[in-house]
């Protein structure tokens, strides 16, 4: 790379799943800043698989429904103004305290907002939100996991 011009290979981002080995490979290589793109495919997922454990089927379904809509944020400042207000909402509508409820909002802030917060589409333009085209199409013809 050093005896062509490296700065051509200047990756502006890196799409992944949450697995730390591919992130830290690629920051290793690549020392540069760049957008680090969570797999939308992955993500849902696993966020579909922890939401099922809540208690409230419905309620289950309606937060996977939040999450989707959180995932259309056309910029950062957009996603971070709906993901304040998700919180807040779900906050409110857990008034008796579910636990279920609790621990996968805990889990979602953890995982999904504080660790690997770039599932998102407007995190960076003309860019994929999965890493691969099939898993894109791979879920539409199945019944919701919720």
């Amino acid at each position: 790379m050093q005896k062509i011009k490296n700065n051509l290979l200047k990756s502006t981002a890196l799409i992944a799943d949450a697995v730390d080995a591919i992130k830290n490979g690629f920051r290793k290589v690549f020392k540069h800043e760049y957008n680090q793109i969570m797999c939308w495919s992955h993500m849902k997922t696993k966020v579909e698989n922890r939401a099922s454990h809540i208690d409230d089927k419905i309620v289950a379904q309606e937060i996977v429904d939040d999450i989707e809509y959180l995932h259309l944020s056309h910029s950062t400042e957009v996603f971070d103004l709906a993901l304040d207000l998700f919180f807040k909402k779900w906050k409110i509508k857990n008034k008796r305290k579910n636990q279920s409820i609790i621990e996968f909002l805990t889990y979602f802030d953890k995982e999904w907002v504080q660790s690997n917060r770039g599932w998102y589409e407007g995190i960076q333009l003309y860019t994929p939100s999965t890493n691969n085209a099939l898993e894109a199409t791979n879920h539409h013809h199945q019944k919701p996991r919720v």
